[in-house]
């Protein structure tokens, strides 16, 4: 047989090289469609999972002659890339630690508390213009740096509640509300026997909390919970509730559950926002065959829930729901400002009910309960955060945004806790700003002021507190 010449050798080579890269083409091609165009996964699985390991195939295949043909220079290919990835990791770590660090781009889904943070993380946030913060979560995935044994040491034990106001978007983790308050009560009673934790998750609400309370918190043994309540809950309690399946005293969120997140480098969290929902789409296409092999063919639920989770984020968008009130349907979080309490009231009262379950978890532990209503800044001062990224979902004057601190007021004497508005204390300050310039949560000042006024509070009007927790050792 004639050896092949030259040219033909090249031609063959050629005919690889051009091959293996219509296969990439191929497969970047099928996960764009089900990254961006996710009801093609759950209407097509089939098609495009075979297609995907077809053209996996022919990229192996075509990749490995390239490999024993040409292996010296594919070594040299090998040794430039990591050497060029020793230099990024170096120049990234050296000049935008922040970048380099695991980014806090979003939640990881849960079937029990809907979503979770990231256990054990050291995590970088950035807002919007805001300067990056660090986020670091304990084992129970609490932005805190007490794990619960550190915790249980402390004879006073606080576990503040909360969404992302209590959490402490866009500021440092020492300088949001639950750690100010911890160093403020040591000081003032001059007792360093005191620990409070931050329970704050981003997008929580009573519905949520009171799982997350059950479920993990009251292992913390806590002697007092104050959960910090925002104008946003009733909404999120609302489309919480309809997601959530309950049976007895089993609540499951019919979502795919989510691995932790993981750190690769500094060079891949540079483009993990960009390939993330690809390789996701990848994920589920890969498993495929296993899912509806292991399923008995009900594949459907795996498949275009995983899709539903991922790609319509409809169980994290906040602002996608209706609910229709005196005839007009709603379609955000804030539809409790325009409409009186009387055609409100039983969303109010869904959440109340919701609170009540907490404080009688916590009653059970026992341990002392508390609720602080927290105001927006619309409610006390229209100047703050002119620039709000929410402008389109609510006004500054919409005729019933009062009803929500109206409606706790009322409540006082029927629950058996302390109920404690805190508008009066922002409309008593000369403070400004206490919100971001974009944004409505709360800068530096604003937790600096609603730790002064939550400890304000402990230690002048709630005495049996004061005797009990905060002056036994002084």
């Amino acid at each position: 047989m004639k050896p092949f010449s030259t040219k033909a050798s090249y031609q063959l080579r050629s005919w690889h090289a051009g091959t293996a890269l219509v296969s990439f083409l191929i497969i970047c091609v099928l996960l764009t469609f089900c990254a961006w165009e996710p009801q093609l996964l759950s209407q097509h699985a089939f098609y495009l999972s075979i297609s995907i390991y077809l053209a996996g195939c022919i990229l192996l295949y075509c990749t490995a002659v390239v490999l024993i043909n040409k292996w010296r220079e594919s070594i040299l290919v090998l040794l430039s890339v990591c050497g060029a990835l020793m230099v990024s990791e170096t120049a990234l770590r050296t000049f935008f630690p922040y970048r380099s660090m695991l980014q806090y781009t979003r939640h990881l889904r849960s079937q029990r508390y809907h979503h979770v943070l990231p256990k054990n993380k050291k995590m970088c946030i950035y807002g919007r213009g805001t300067l990056p913060s660090v986020i670091q979560t304990n084992e129970d995935g609490l932005r805190t740096g007490y794990d619960r044994n550190a915790f249980l040491q402390y004879r006073h034990r606080i576990i503040v509640l909360g969404d992302s106001f209590a959490f402490g978007v866009h500021v440092q983790q020492e300088k949001a509300f639950p750690e100010l308050i911890e160093k403020m009560l040591r000081k003032k009673t001059a007792c360093d026997d005191i620990a409070v934790i931050n329970a704050g998750i981003p997008s929580y609400s009573p519905f949520l909390q009171h799982l997350l309370f059950t479920g993990i918190l009251y292992k913390y043994r806590p002697t007092l919970v104050m959960l910090v309540l925002d104008a946003s809950d009733i909404g999120d309690d609302f489309k919480y509730e309809h997601l959530a399946t309950v049976s007895g005293e089993s609540t499951v969120f019919n979502m795919m559950p989510e691995e932790d997140l993981r750190y690769y480098g500094a060079t891949i969290e540079q483009i993990r926002p960009y390939i993330r929902k690809p390789l996701r789409a990848l994920n589920a296409l890969i498993k495929y065959p296993y899912t509806a092999l292991c399923t008995d063919n009900k594949f459907s639920w795996h498949v275009t829930n995983y899709v539903d989770a991922d790609f319509y984020d409809y169980h994290f968008d906040y602002y996608n729901f209706a609910v229709l009130v005196s005839g007009t349907v709603e379609k955000n979080r804030f539809f409790i400002y325009r409409h009186p309490l009387a055609e409100t009231e039983k969303y109010f009262s869904k959440t109340l009910e919701n609170i009540n379950k907490i404080a009688n978890a916590v009653h059970s532990v026992p341990a002392e309960f508390m609720l602080f209503v927290l105001p927006r800044f619309h409610h006390w001062n229209p100047r703050e955060c002119p620039n709000n990224w929410e402008k389109n979902n609510y006004s500054l004057n919409e005729p019933y945004q009062y009803e929500y601190l109206n409606y706790f007021d009322s409540q006082k004497a029927a629950v058996d806790y302390p109920i404690i508005n805190l508008l009066r204390y922002f409309q008593q300050t000369d403070a400004f700003p206490l919100c971001f310039n974009n944004d409505p949560h709360l800068n530096e000042n604003g937790h600096v002021f609603v730790a002064e006024s939550i400890t304000g509070y402990l230690m002048k009007y709630y005495s049996l507190l004061k005797q009990l927790l905060l002056l036994s050792d002084i």
